[in-house]
């Protein structure tokens, strides 16, 4: 009897433990650092491009990034991708969802029993140890696992999908700021020559008036439009500082960002943007979002699915072998039933089946909002685009008639308050045509951004001609 005993212990000992071995990963801490200041560095360009090779999102075209020439709106995009701290916090959703994946694809665990019985008392005399060994498993775990494991996957492909959108919103936001940043500049730009061109002719005019040559009227009205321009610099000076931090935040803050890069962008050459029936289409094919919505709904259809199986009464089988007190063996099944009087999972098929519903719900939104973001922008674009030639129609007389009155004023034959103000009236319409310029160039990003296709204004001329 001593033997038999323990040989059931070494059986159930020897059970555990290889079930422990196999099973069991370590623990390992990893505390967060202490509180201090995070200041992302610039990677250098090696490792820089090597982090982006790595990151796969089929809206973005990777290319290598050079700063020696200025930051374009290009390159603004793939620093975002690479260094944005909440991107880089993103991104761990993938392994968290393809944990959940490997979860949902596991069988679950036998289940082992063992019993052992020692007769004793006066009675016991000739009885052996009784033994009793069971192995079964869960049948409802294994029917509702084909469901748990779609909606896996169909979840691994909506935060993957959500992943990619999130880095295309950062990093169109990126070029969009780096665009604006641009033609603010450009706009500066225009106003400091300005302000140079009217300090000279001030100062000219402070020794003409010494001089006796010229009136204080006129001295007057120039030190006006001198002040005017400088206030207008001072102003889109903030506004293009305010950009900048913004464009420095989106993309982590690299050093030397703030000081040493200029920031460059090309020239509209794109037409008025089209109608959103032009594009609807097309742009609804693109966006990863709203894909990532119709996994999410899918997953939702196979939770459900599995919450109706569910339905089916808690069922585990197994074998069992037993010798009992008189030393006779057995060797049979078990089944083992929970009886669904009470709970038959209605509540979770009800809560699955809403769930569901607003998802559905959530979908129709998310396209009838691209729509209706889409029209919004396009509109805007189609009003910018129609202003932009009857500006540039404007300005080719009047820079003819700054040249005529500029030339008269010098040499006395016209007055200085006629000639200061068509020479105002030219820069103030040139910074209207650069502001429409930087709005036309800023909608096109927008429409890329809602169509998740930066290419979508090459295509249009294309199809066009």
């Amino acid at each position: 009897m001593t033997h038999d005993r323990h040989l059931a212990l070494h059986a159930v000992v020897a059970a555990l433990g290889i079930t422990l071995a196999t099973s069991c990963s370590l623990y390992r801490a990893a505390p967060l650092p202490p509180l201090a200041p995070i200041r992302t560095v610039m990677p250098a360009t090696g490792r820089l491009d090597e982090e982006l090779t790595a990151i796969a999102n089929p809206l973005v075209t990777v290319r290598p990034v050079r700063l020696d020439d200025g930051l374009d709106p290009d390159e603004a995009v793939l620093l975002a991708l690479a260094l944005n701290p909440d991107l880089v916090a993103a991104r761990d959703a993938r392994g968290e969802a393809s944990a959940q994946l490997v979860q949902a694809g596991l069988l679950p665990n036998p289940t082992l029993a063992a019993e052992v019985a020692q007769p004793f008392g006066s009675q016991a005399a000739g009885l052996v140890t009784a033994l009793n060994f069971g192995l079964s498993i869960d049948v409802r775990t294994i029917l509702t696992l084909p469901a748990r494991h779609e909606a896996a996957q169909q979840n691994l492909a909506q935060v993957e999908l959500g992943i990619a959108w999130q880095e295309w919103e950062v990093a169109q936001n990126a070029r969009l700021l780096a665009t604006r940043l641009a033609w603010l500049q450009r706009r500066l730009q225009i106003l400091d020559d300005e302000i140079a061109l009217e300090s000279d002719t001030t100062r000219a005019l402070e020794r003409a008036v010494s001089n006796g040559d010229a009136t204080i009227a006129a001295l007057g009205v120039e030190r006006a439009a001198l002040e005017g321009f400088r206030r207008q610099r001072d102003d889109l000076e903030q506004v293009a500082a305010q950009t900048r931090a913004e464009l420095i935040g989106v993309l982590g803050d690299p050093v030397g960002l703030a000081a040493d890069v200029p920031v460059t962008a090309g020239s509209v050459a794109w037409g008025r943007p089209p109608s959103v029936d032009e594009i609807f289409a097309d742009c609804l094919s693109s966006r990863l979002d709203i894909e990532a919505l119709r996994r999410g709904y899918d997953a939702q259809e196979a939770r459900l699915r599995q919450a109706v199986i569910a339905q089916l009464p808690d069922l585990s089988i197994g074998v069992a072998r037993q010798r009992n007190e008189s030393s006779v063996d057995f060797l049979g099944g078990l089944v083992n039933v929970g009886l669904p009087v009470f709970d038959r999972n209605q509540a979770q098929i009800a809560l699955e089946s809403a769930t569901r519903e607003r998802l559905r719900h959530e979908y129709d939104a998310r396209v009838i909002g691209t729509r209706a973001s889409l029209d919004a922008l396009t509109r805007v674009g189609q009003v910018i685009a129609r202003r932009l030639p009857e500006i540039g129609d404007a300005i080719a007389p009047l820079r003819q008639i700054d040249e005529a009155e500029r030339s008269a004023s010098d040499r006395g034959d016209a007055d200085r308050l006629v000639y200061q103000t068509v020479r105002t009236s030219l820069v103030e319409q040139r910074l209207q045509e650069a502001m429409l310029e930087q709005g036309l160039a800023e909608t096109w990003v927008g429409i890329g951004t809602a169509c998740g296709d930066t290419g979508i204004a090459s295509r249009l001329e294309d199809a066009r001609s």
